[in-house]
């Protein structure tokens, strides 16, 4: 392990916002404990966990106490610079036993949990070597998570593939891969969907395969793992080649008004009321006779949109879907984006990633 000396010392609020993503209903002891191996603070819900060094303000300890309802109490503190941890034995109401108890106070609030003194959660040992990652990493993987399939019947494409270039995703119907800024050498690994997403929001540093899991390291020192999904994430390079017979044009993402050009942003926008739950919100494009219609829905309503394009090809037809994180980043780039296309496929392409999707050809 690190030495502690190196890190920064952490609030107990934080530290406790810090393994927050480790509780769950899996993992030892049902993954809603909090962990303490002496200088190690730890959570673990069988898909992600997340490892802090125990700050001064917290007495060295080993066990198990039920860390969302500590997590719960910390985070509405009356005091959250004064809170005091201390553990004693008590008298069970219902056995009648003494048995050991954390003791939580700050101010003149305290909360009582039991203790597990001899848990049978063991802290996993962290790689020896760690690599740097690229600039940009954490919110590459996180864009290309929302390609990712959400469905477990189909295991491998629920999560991020990380190669020493590029990484990729995809659902099954749609591809994404996004490029590395620098090489990540000797890195071949999987991160599931979820896990992507919450690297992303913590910002991480340096990353750290082994041979049952694959390991991350955040910027305030935070330590998260997950185990791999066995099995090869399948070869997507004979899919995502393009056609020499692709027909081959731009697309604006600009479009016209009576009021002057607009943002496609502003349609994006409004479409965004049918985003919610665990399925990504996705965008049905149709282009026709240089007028694109935009279509999301959801089991209890429809949102239209229909808007011309400057300067899009009028010969052209095409109905393709696109998750609306990867279509906003194509906005917001407010430039043409090059593309192709046969009588199956569209390819869209930036400077950073590309993107493939099965199309429809929509009846004349």
């Amino acid at each position: 392990m690190v030495k502690k000396q190196q890190q920064t010392e952490i609030s107990i609020p934080d530290l406790l916002k810090e393994v927050t993503p480790g509780f769950g209903i899996e993992g030892p002891l049902g993954g809603q404990y909090l962990h303490f191996n002496g200088e190690w603070v730890w959570s673990d819900n069988g898909e992600v966990g997340c490892i802090v060094f125990r700050p001064d303000s917290i007495p060295e300890l080993y066990g198990s106490v039920d860390g969302k309802r500590l997590a719960h109490f910390i985070s509405r503190a009356p005091k959250p610079d004064k809170i005091q941890f201390r553990l004693r034995e008590k008298e069970d109401a219902k056995s009648k036993k003494r048995s050991p108890w954390l003791l939580v106070k700050s101010g003149r609030a305290s909360v009582d949990l039991k203790w597990l003194e001899d848990s049978p959660a063991r802290m996993p040992d962290n790689p020896g070597r760690w690599k740097s990652v690229p600039n940009g990493f954490a919110k590459a993987i996180g864009f290309v998570a929302h390609c990712c399939a959400s469905h477990i019947t189909r295991p491998l494409l629920t999560c991020v593939h990380v190669t020493n270039e590029y990484v990729e995703s995809s659902d099954g119907m749609r591809i994404i891969r996004h490029d590395l800024e620098d090489t990540l050498k000797g890195v071949d690994t999987l991160i599931p969907r979820n896990v992507a997403f919450l690297l992303e929001s913590t910002g991480i540093t340096k990353i750290a395969p082994k041979d049952d899991a694959v390991w991350f390291k955040t910027k305030k020192g935070t330590m998260i793992f997950c185990p791999l999904i066995a099995g090869d994430y399948p070869n997507l390079d004979p899919l995502i080649a393009t056609s020499p017979d692709a027909k081959k044009f731009s697309l604006p993402f600009e479009v016209e008004s009576k009021d002057g050009t607009i943002k496609l942003e502003d349609a994006l926008d409004r479409a965004g009321v049918f985003e919610g739950g665990e399925e990504e919100l996705s965008i049905v494009l149709e282009l026709k006779e240089g007028r694109m219609s935009i279509e999301a829905e959801d089991e209890v309503g429809q949102y239209k949109e229909r808007i011309s394009l400057k300067d899009a090809p009028s010969d052209l037809s095409l109905r393709v879907q696109i998750y609306a994180q990867h279509l906003l980043d194509l906005v917001k780039q407010g430039q043409k984006v090059e593309c192709e296309l046969t009588s199956d496929k569209m390819w869209m392409r930036t400077d950073k990633w590309e993107f493939l999707s099965v199309i429809e050809i929509p009846d004349e």
